[in-house]
């Protein structure tokens, strides 16, 4: 049986027009030549737009819940930077609703591809999965204080053993995946069920979220990120429960650098 994704309805994005792009440019201090226009789609949260050659303008969904996950990256991404996790500069989150219907945000363009473009197997982007092992360690140890404590605590999790069986009949992955599945979380659910103190987490670290740079591949910045928040380590990779084949090859090039710095 071939693995296929299930079908999730999604909140409609909120329409930008090229004069809407112009008056944001402007407003931020972007010349009038541009270029401005949609970007290629990368993830499925937020759409992107070109604001001349070095800003990204990101807008959220059009649901409070998107909308809140964008106004949670004003404390995330700044807590994130501090720590020297290599994400995009975020310049301003505009919540007057003047110009769009919803909140939107300003960040610096990181030039690159996504590692999900190049298609590659994970062994042969080895480096950029041990470098992205070591940015994520950064980020779990960023410690809540004054600055990031507004970050909403994190609702319960289900146990994700629960789910494996029913995704799998679903059609996300194979019954052979889901028993390599089910084996890897048995073994890890004594760590993972321990007490631990809540982490910084990005939430949603897949390959289209992980910017290169080629000749020779190397990693650029971590980009995304709707659910950055304080939370358990763990939530990091509970973002893609249908992407086994590229976590179990991936693995073991990621968690040693992982559990080395992040303790």
């Amino acid at each position: 049986m071939e693995g296929k994704s299930a079908v999730v309805k999604l909140p409609e994005h909120i329409a930008v027009s090229e004069t809407v792009l112009r008056e944001i440019a402007q407003r931020y201090g972007v010349p009038l030549a541009g270029p401005f226009g949609v970007l290629p789609e990368n993830g499925i949260f937020n759409a992107h737009y070109a604001l001349g050659p070095n800003l990204v303008l990101r807008v959220a969904r059009n649901h409070p819940e998107h909308f809140a996950a964008l106004r949670r990256e004003a404390v995330a991404v700044p807590a994130a930077r501090k720590a020297t996790v290599r994400t995009p500069e975020l310049i301003a989150i505009d919540d007057t609703w003047q110009l769009l219907p919803c909140p939107f945000a300003i960040y610096v363009r990181v030039n690159g591809e996504t590692l999900e473009s190049l298609d590659l197997p994970p062994p042969a982007a080895g480096g950029v999965w041990r470098e992205l092992g070591r940015q994520l360690a950064r980020l779990h140890a960023v410690a809540p204080d004054d600055a990031n404590r507004s970050l909403p605590a994190p609702g319960p999790l289900p146990d994700p053993r629960e789910l494996v069986d029913a995704h799998a009949a679903a059609g996300w992955f194979t019954t052979t995946e889901a028993r390599w599945l089910q084996k890897w979380l048995t073994r890890l659910a004594p760590l993972a069920l321990q007490p631990s103190r809540p982490r910084f987490v990005h939430g949603d670290t897949q390959a289209s979220n992980v910017m290169v740079r080629l000749r020779p591949l190397h990693y650029v910045a971590l980009i995304g990120g709707p659910e950055s928040r304080s939370a358990h380590c763990v939530e990091t990779f509970a973002a893609r429960p249908g992407d086994i084949a590229t976590w179990s090859a991936a693995w073991p090039v990621l968690g040693g650098a992982t559990t080395e710095h992040a303790g």
